[in-house]
């Protein structure tokens, strides 16, 4: 739960910051000289005791650890690392947790508005009330710090004992450690003293020792002195950890290029109508010809059923989707009951949009052929859009537009569900792969989404006749013969 208390510097989707309750707050650090550390794990007890946080199943694989990694609910534990240095067998102790950094990459790929802050003294703080279970924070993370809980659909980490700071207390870490292994206060006065360790350690020969703040991220709040500072990762630390470009393209100029490619997709439709209307020419067709209007089947329940059902979800994936890809739009995860059951049901709404597409593929595989009238088609596509009679080309069953978007959205979904997959799962694909998903799945959903919007148009107002004859199956023949004139003559 966010301190209300406190002055938040930066909080996730938001482009201000919350009112100011606490000015000139100094910047606060916990640092652990891992030279004094012993591994008593007085700090995991600590900190399970504080925050009540129960105990996790142990496990026996050949180490002091009581778990491989960090947890839901063990926030901070001890790792014990074998590693060889200079020839010599050395056992690395470390006390694992949140890092809190200065420019969090949790906080930049989280979609949810104060989900994350980062206060004023540099904490960065869960929100667990308004956290979406997306797991944006999980991936993007380089520490590999936030655990994502898939009973409550939450994520948890370190808070720094926020509550017992703002009491004017010391992390309950920093209060057990019974080496001063960890120590707790403000930013000059730990740098001083961080100092004053190394220059110390440096005169027992530990040379390469240093203190672990990596620029990358905008420094730590959590620091710690390394006695084998050129040995990072074999204290299961990134050696160069940073904010990756993946997560900040995607939720800062991505964001903004879809928003303007899905503005100008809209504004295009109409200015179309405005300036080429309606299709008329059907009905004045059938006029000149002085025929009656004949209905002609064209599209038998089944396949309307399997339309609507692919319609349908592709709308809800939309404003689901949409509520998680931009702040301004995250009211509309309201319409399915809230930001964490939006999320929830986003990805099972793409199953049956998967499932529901896959069968209309296989019904459509043999009408959706391009052949070289369709080619013509495109090529004269503007004919088309102007609803010029005499420059059409003729069609069959679905023109060659139909037929590029079909095999496009066909490409689309492909892109989507594998990308889908690595963002539901970050913990089974990796970090990177959940943050290159999450760049694929915006980006095609933008042309998706697009191509969508383009369809609704054309069928539901610039082609008239096309909406009912999806939902009634049938058409009219002078709407059969201006639009798929090759289709009417071979069913005739």
């Amino acid at each position: 739960m966010i301190n209300n208390s406190i002055a938040i510097k930066s909080a996730s989707a938001v482009s201000s910051n919350s009112p100011v309750i606490r000015t000139e707050t100094p910047e606060l650090v916990k640092l652990i000289d891992l030279s004094r550390c012993t591994g008593c794990k007085a700090c995991e007890v600590a900190c399970k005791e504080w925050n009540n946080l129960p105990p996790d199943k142990t496990e026996n694989f050949g180490s002091m650890q009581l778990h491989r990694s960090l947890t839901p609910t063990t926030w901070t534990m001890v790792y014990f690392n074998e590693a060889v240095i200079d020839g010599n067998v050395k056992y690395l102790i470390r006390k694992n947790g949140c890092m809190h950094c200065e420019e969090p990459a949790c906080l930049i790929a989280c979609p949810s508005p104060y989900a994350i802050v980062q206060y004023e003294n540099g904490i960065v703080d869960f929100n667990q009330d308004k956290c979406t279970g997306c797991q944006f924070c999980v991936s993007a993370c380089p520490f590999n710090i936030p655990q994502f809980d898939s009973v409550s659909n939450r994520v948890y980490k370190c808070t720094l004992c926020i509550d017992r700071i703002d009491a004017g207390l010391p992390p309950s870490c920093a209060k057990a450690c019974p080496t001063t292994a960890i120590t707790f206060g403000e930013k000059h006065k730990i740098l001083s003293n961080a100092k004053t360790e190394i220059k110390k350690l440096v005169k027992r020969g530990f040379k390469n020792a240093k203190l672990y703040s990596p620029k990358g991220v905008g420094g730590t709040h959590v620091m710690t002195i390394l006695p084998y500072g050129n040995n990072t990762e074999d204290y299961s630390l990134p050696k160069n950890p940073e904010v990756s470009p993946l997560t900040t393209f995607t939720k800062g100029p991505l964001a903004v290029f879809g928003g303007l490619f899905m503005g100008l997709t809209t504004l295009g439709s109409f200015v179309h109508l405005i300036t080429a209307g309606q299709s008329k020419v059907p009905e004045d067709l059938a006029a000149k010809e002085g025929k009656e209007e004949g209905e002609i089947d064209r599209h038998n329940l089944a396949t309307r059923i399997i339309h609507w059902t692919v319609a349908i979800s592709a709308i809800l994936l939309i404003v689901s989707g949409l509520s998680l890809y931009s702040p301004k739009l995250f009211w509309l995860s309201n319409i399915l009951g809230g930001p964490q059951s939006s999320r929830f049901l986003h990805p099972w709404i793409g199953v049956i949009f998967l499932i529901s597409f896959g069968i209309l593929f296989i019904k459509w595989l043999k009408d959706m052929s391009i052949k070289p009238y369709d080619i013509d088609f495109i090529k004269n596509i503007y004919s088309y859009l102007i609803h010029d009679e005499k420059n059409i080309v003729k069609s069959d069953k679905f023109n060659g537009g139909q037929k590029l978007v079909f095999w496009c959205f066909s490409a689309g979904l492909a892109l989507l569900f594998i990308s889908g997959l690595f963002i539901w799962f970050p913990g089974f694909f990796g970090s990177f792969a959940a943050r290159s998903g999450l760049f694929i799945h915006e980006l095609t959903a933008i042309f998706l989404i697009c191509a969508i919007i383009a369809h609704i148009y054309l069928g539901l107002i610039a082609i008239p006749g096309s909406f009912a004859g999806m939902i009634t199956g049938k058409v009219k023949s002078s709407w059969a013969k201006f639009h798929h004139g090759l289709w009417l003559n071979n069913i005739k």
